[in-house]
């Protein structure tokens, strides 16, 4: 099963995949939505939907059990991400497993972002969440940004794409409004997917979490049962790496602290 293909799907039905395809909207509605996109030159081949719902209540929306389940850039738009974890628990086949195309925020319009936390992702569940906050859709849109000079990679160069005040004066929307609710990076995705399990709450075990390409990074989960380990350590590691992966793509700010290094270096050097 494929989660919310739209037009670009990773296992196309037309290619002959055995596949079915889940979507918050029908496929008519899909498609005339795609009648107004100037990236989609024919709506007609987007592929039929199998199953309407959100995937944050996949259990209630799915039979299942499938070997696998593919989501491409849909993970992040999830208002409750364990409860979709749990969902996919319980409709992949034991050993199936869940394939995901990730962003890689530090590298995405989402630069100026925090990575998403444990405990956002534990208040969401709590709440039993069915749609972003208004908070999420705030800090979205008024923290987003575009490339200054012509990439991403490098966001010091970036610039904001929103107003502020246009976007508190937007606070109480109405209806359902997508966005991301979840930024990470690989390190960053690894840790939040470590302390679900440590806290009960993901059965999944975490095989491959790829280094960024470009603007995105792949994951893969098996739907077996996690061998956690030293969580305090593990925890600890990750959080470094985290800083580490964040901080690659702040270039012209490593060479300034390398440079500051070098500075100290030397007048040690001369004291002495």
């Amino acid at each position: 099963m494929e989660v919310a293909p739209y037009y670009n799907p990773l296992f196309p039905k037309r290619d002959g995949y055995n596949i079915e395809t889940l979507d918050v909207h029908d496929t008519d509605s899909l498609r005339k939505t795609a009648e107004g996109d100037p990236y989609i030159d024919d709506p007609g081949q987007i592929e039929n939907v199998n199953h309407v719902g959100s995937a944050v209540d996949l259990v209630d929306v799915v039979d299942g059990p499938f070997d696998y389940i593919a989501s491409s850039h849909n993970f992040e738009h999830l208002p409750n991400p364990i409860r979709f974890l749990q969902g996919v628990t319980s409709v992949l086949k034991p050993g199936g497993q869940l394939v995901m195309t990730l962003p890689d925020f530090p590298r995405t319009f989402d630069a100026f972002r925090s990575p998403t936390l444990i405990s956002d992702w534990l208040e969401a569940f709590e709440q039993s969440r069915e749609r972003p906050t208004d908070k999420q859709v705030f800090e979205f849109h008024s923290y987003a940004c575009r490339p200054s000079r012509g990439n991403l990679a490098r966001p010091l160069h970036a610039e904001l794409m929103n107003d502020i005040t246009e976007q508190w004066r937007n606070w109480h929307g109405t209806g359902y409004r997508d966005v991301h609710c979840s930024t990470f990076c690989p390190a960053s995705f690894e840790l939040l997917i470590l302390e679900g399990q440590a806290l009960g709450l993901i059965n999944l075990t975490l095989e491959t979490v790829t280094p960024a390409n470009e603007i995105e990074f792949y994951v893969r989960l098996r739907n077996i049962p996690p061998q956690i380990g030293d969580v305090a350590s593990r925890r600890q590691k990750s959080m470094h790496r985290v800083q580490q992966e964040v901080r690659q793509n702040w270039p012209i700010e490593d060479r300034i602290v390398d440079r500051l290094r070098q500075m100290k270096a030397g007048i040690k050097k001369r004291v002495a």
